[in-house]
């Protein structure tokens, strides 16, 4: 069987995960969160991105596609009420094949009820990652690019110019529901501002 399609077993996945996460910490190999937090990005950041590929395709098909660029990205910490180690994965995707990744910046905020973190990727067989550095970010607009320790990833194409009505479709990790497909429409463009009496009043798009 091709790996779409075999059935998720979400809870081995992340039981694999925190097993080669615990194994990454006890030789030192990951990079913490804190860590992450006190080497600003760099000040440019250049990535030779993957080209379009034409041609119609069946959901099917998007959906291999898909998966072979989608990533866990995550958080490996020790938990502030029982002492274990988890692992909290939200959803990448490959920029290039040497190890850039695009997530939510969000993914990474400081949370007071964990204790030491550490920042990993890892792909739907559980092989894992460090990440080593965040290459670009954007809180406002809830965006960043990481630089990992993976190899020979896939690439996911990107493009400009969607509109408002397109059919869309999303291969993402939620609630750690892993691979989960759905589809939907561009609903709309809009302005995000800031909350008042926040330092900036610049509206973000």
């Amino acid at each position: 069987q091709s790996r779409d399609h075999k059935p998720m077993d979400d809870e081995l996945l992340v039981r694999t995960i925190e097993a080669r996460c615990e194994a990454l910490r006890q030789k030192g190999k990951l990079v913490a969160l804190d860590d992450l937090h006190a080497t600003p990005p760099p000040a440019t950041t250049t990535l030779a991105l993957s080209t379009l590929r034409e041609g119609p395709r069946d959901a099917a098909d998007l959906y291999a596609m898909a998966q072979a660029s989608t990533v866990l990205v995550g958080v490996y910490y020790q938990c502030s009420e029982c002492s274990h180690w988890h692992f909290d994965a939200a959803s990448g995707f490959a920029l290039s094949a040497e190890g850039a990744v695009t997530t939510c910046w969000h993914v990474f905020e400081k949370d007071p009820e964990r204790r030491d973190t550490y920042c990993v990727i890892a792909d739907y067989d559980g092989d894992v990652w460090p990440i080593r550095s965040v290459l670009a970010a954007n809180a406002q607009t809830d965006v960043c690019i990481v630089g990992t320790d993976a190899r020979g990833l896939s690439p996911m194409p990107l493009r400009t110019g969607a509109r408002v009505g397109e059919h869309v479709w999303c291969l993402s990790n939620p609630d750690h529901r892993f691979a989960f497909f759905s589809a939907g429409r561009i609903a709309r463009w809009f302005v995000n501002r800031p909350v008042l009496g926040e330092a900036t009043d610049q509206p973000t798009k």
